[in-house]
């Protein structure tokens, strides 16, 4: 998700409503695909949110659609290592993915009973 549309192809406006986790809600303004810029892989049906401060990507999302996640930056030198640290650097990402995303992510690490 982002909030600058001018980086999308093949944009398209539609109007639907996200919701996110703390029951708040933001518009949906349209809807396209943007390239990366690290493997050039597309990544299609990036929502358009204008009310966003920040780019979001979904680990989720991209993994559920049969695509592998490698980050090749090295957080373990970082000095706070657990897993609330963890879900405000990977955008607020909920605990089941955390931990699925930490088996991925070289440096990523946190207690394996940790909570959020």
């Amino acid at each position: 998700m982002s909030a600058n549309k001018n980086k999308s192809n093949n944009f398209r406006e539609i109007r639907k409503t996200l919701s996110f986790a703390n029951n708040n809600t933001a518009n949906i303004t349209g809807i396209g695909n943007v390239k990366t810029i690290v493997n050039e892989k597309s990544i299609e049906e990036r929502k358009n949110v204008e009310s966003l401060r920040t780019n979001s990507l979904s680990v989720s999302k991209i993994t559920n659609k049969g695509s592998n996640l490698n980050q090749s930056a090295k957080f373990s030198d970082t000095k706070q290592n657990n897993i609330n640290t963890w879900h405000v650097r990977m955008g607020h990402l909920n605990e089941k993915d955390l931990k699925r995303a930490s088996t991925m992510v070289h440096g990523m690490k946190f207690k394996e009973n940790e909570k959020l």
